[in-house]
């Protein structure tokens, strides 16, 4: 999925990592010829990058980020007390995770 680059730090082997609006990381290294990102080396060339689109893999995966809190829970629900928002097409905010557990039977989910 692409998210936007929100902000960088360095790891602890001085390597550059990218901080995604999502809240995963991914590392964003200037190896060349496999990786070719010289503007990651320069504070001005990542600076131009904040918003920038990149495809965040571990979204794609549905990874919760390693550092998510919990803010809340709903339900229980049964077929008849889902509320009718989440029978609908919706979307969380930026940076909101939503967790999905079906104790019983079955739900069709889509993510786009």
């Amino acid at each position: 999925m692409i998210r936007s680059i929100a902000g960088f730090h360095q790891d602890e082997a001085g390597d550059w990592v990218a901080e995604l609006s999502c809240l995963h990381n991914q590392h964003v290294r200037h190896r060349p010829p496999f990786q070719n990102r010289p503007w990651v080396l320069d504070p001005e060339g990542r600076k131009e990058r904040l918003d920038s689109p990149i495809d965040c893999p571990l979204c794609d995966r549905t990874e919760l980020p390693a550092d998510v809190s919990l803010l809340r829970v709903a339900g229980p629900w049964t077929r008849d007390t889902l509320p009718a928002g989440l029978r609908r097409r919706h979307r969380t905010a930026a940076g909101v995770w939503g967790v999905l557990s079906v104790t019983e039977g079955t739900v069709g989910l889509r993510i786009e």
